[in-house]
This record gives structure tokens, sequence and C-alpha cells, in this order.
């Protein structure tokens, strides 16, 4: 993959600004999994400067959807990285952006992450409130590998306020939810949550 898109960077001055924006994008997330599967840092330094060059690309043709969903990225990629002011910064500018859009599908997207930020953070009640808001948007989505995702989080975000009574089924809901539709990782998630957060009690 990486080395069709250099191709393309080699007449990225041929092409138009909103493909100039998805070539950027598609690198980006590309060197963001070389940087997963390799653990080397400068993956995710060029990642995030497409990432930037996407957001500037989409934004001069107007095109906020995309400037939003590549927000979103920018900001997991941060909070992945522990660099969290930044993160929050373009977290929270995805979700205005697509809140102006009246678009609740990616409003909940962005609050799903925004959660797992305000969790790292210890700020266990605003990141509950948070992902009770995202999971209801996506119970009714069909996007099951992100609903696992979120309820995971929900499930954690209940076991770290001490309420592991109502976090279990949640976890256990995430688990099946999972395995329905094939995230084999979600479903693992799931049940290291419970091991972690809840062993005395199993």
């Amino acid at each position: 993959a990486r080395s069709l898109l250099e191709q393309v960077s080699s007449v990225e001055d041929m092409i138009s600004r909103s493909t100039k924006g998805r070539f950027h994008t598609e690198m980006a997330n590309t060197l963001k999994e070389f940087g997963v599967a390799e653990g080397e840092k400068h993956y995710f330094d060029r990642a995030l400067h497409h990432y930037k060059e996407a957001s500037s690309q989409f934004e001069k043709v107007g095109n906020l959807r995309y400037t939003a969903a590549v927000e979103n990225n920018r900001g997991y990629l941060l909070l992945s990285l522990q660099r969290f002011k930044e993160s929050q910064s373009h977290l929270e500018r995805a979700r205005t952006l697509f809140d102006h859009l009246g678009d609740a599908f990616g409003c909940a997207q962005v609050d799903e992450t925004l959660a797992q930020l305000y969790l790292t953070g210890e700020d266990y009640e605003l990141a509950r409130r948070v992902i009770e808001r995202a999971v209801s948007t996506l119970e009714g989505s069909g996007e099951d590998d992100l609903l696992a995702e979120g309820l995971n989080t929900q499930g954690l975000i209940l076991c770290r306020l001490g309420q592991r009574t109502d976090a279990k089924p949640i976890i256990e809901r995430a688990r099946r939810v999972a395995e329905r539709c094939g995230d084999r990782e979600g479903a693992g998630r799931a049940l290291l949550i419970l091991i972690e957060e809840m062993c005395d009690q199993l």
C-alpha cells in the first residue's frame, strides 16, 4: 500500500485538492499501521504530518465531513501517543464539525474517543456521560464493531467508578457483539477487561 501511495506522491502537484486530501489521509493511515506494527516513532510523526495536510486540503475545498473525520483520526493517534492536550483539541474540533453537519454517527465516534481521553485523565463522571451518549447512538447504527468498542469503553469506565455489577453485563455484551461481527480482537479486549478489573469477583 505504501509503495502505491508513494507513486501518487510523485504526481501530487497535478491532482485536485480533494484527491490530495484523500492521498494524505490514506498515507497517514498506512504509516500509522507501520508505527503500530514496528513500534517506530518516526512513522507516527509522519502520519501526523499527513493528517495535518489532509485536514488542510479538505478544509480548503469546504469538505467539512472529511475534515472532521481526519481530525478524529488525528486526535485518536495523539491520544495513543499520550499527547492528551493536543488530542483533546482535535477531537473537540471534530465533534463540533460533525455536530454542525447534523451527523449523529460521526459525533458518536468522536464521543467514544473522547470518553477514552477522559478515562485516561481519570475524569470518570464526564467519561461516563460521554460514552452513554455514544453507545445510545451506536445502538441503532448497524456498526457492530464500533458498538462493541463503545461497550468495552463503557464497561471499563463503570469499573473505574466502582460499579462492577453494572459493568459486567455490558462487557459481556461487548464480547458477544464483537464475536458476532468477527472482531476477535474486540472480543478479546472484553475478556481482558473482565480479568483485569474483576479478577477477585470471577
